[in-house]
């Protein structure tokens, strides 16, 4: 029995290998499902629990060609719009005429949405699990360790991402150049929500040094407006009327490294 309920939505779309994704199959329901029905054994038992939005018409031909006997349900809690699919794995291919009927049925179900809830109670006919054949091999657990030596063969054979460590952790920053003016403000938020204010600062007579890193976070600045009108029958009446902007403000988080100073080794905060 293949019990499925896959993460949902879109495959990565960096460089990323993600398997089936050269192939057309774009969908993490449908990457998961390709991978797991060839697990199923034939006579074995698909319970498939999936947004009945990703019922296409590609996902809804495989569903009908792998599986019989096949029911549909929404799922209990519609949080998430789920359709619940059983079905029982094909023994072999089925021709278009077996599973036409199948493919109509989810259709419908994956543009309208399910009309019938899983039921508490199963109500149907219901489904034999079987035993395992009795020529499937036997499970074995494989436990390998490795030594150094073998981890850095392994690390030599497939580099990965090594080759690109420096690229992406050795960089080095060039000569500092004074900026041609003095910065403002919107200079210094640019600069902080870059991550370029960071690392250890003294000041200029030497005397003072501070482990920096800076920041930058979003908080909403509210003005509030009150108006007074009178009414018609002579009654006072106010009106407030707030208005909250999103401002970004510019953080630095500092470490005092002043040998002797009040606050040494304590972290400030300069907002």
């Amino acid at each position: 029995m293949l019990f499925l309920n896959p993460p949902y939505g879109d495959l990565v779309t960096d460089k990323a290998v993600t398997g089936d994704a050269g192939k057309g199959r774009q969908k993490l329901e449908k990457l998961f499902y390709q991978r797991g029905i060839r697990l199923l054994q034939p006579g074995g038992i698909l319970v498939l629990i999936v947004p009945y939005t990703s019922l296409d018409k590609e996902f809804c031909a495989w569903i009908a060609s792998h599986c019989e006997a096949v029911v549909v349900y929404r799922a209990p809690v519609d949080t998430y719009r789920q359709a619940v699919v059983v079905g029982r794995r094909r023994a072999g291919i089925a021709n278009g005429e077996d599973t036409r009927d199948v493919r109509e049925r989810l259709l419908a179900v994956g543009s309208c949405g399910c009309t019938d809830v899983l039921p508490a109670v199963w109500q149907g006919e219901p489904y034999a699990v079987p035993a395992l054949t009795v020529n499937a091999p036997a499970l074995r657990f494989n436990l390998v360790r490795m030594d150094a030596a073998q981890l850095r063969e392994e690390i030599r054979r497939y580099p990965c991402l090594w080759p690109q460590f420096e690229l992406h952790f050795g960089q080095k920053a060039g000569r500092a150049r004074l900026p041609l003016r003095a910065l403002s403000r919107w200079h210094l938020a640019l600069s902080l929500a870059a991550g370029q204010v960071c690392g250890v600062v003294r000041s200029n007579d030497g005397t003072r040094a501070y482990l920096i890193k800076g920041d930058t976070f979003k908080q909403k600045k509210v003005d509030v407006t009150v108006e007074h009108a009178e009414t018609p029958a002579g009654q006072r009446r106010s009106t407030e009327t707030r208005v909250a902007t999103d401002v970004f403000v510019p953080v630095i988080r500092a470490l005092d490294l002043t040998q002797g100073s009040p606050s040494f080794g304590k972290a400030l905060v300069i907002q």
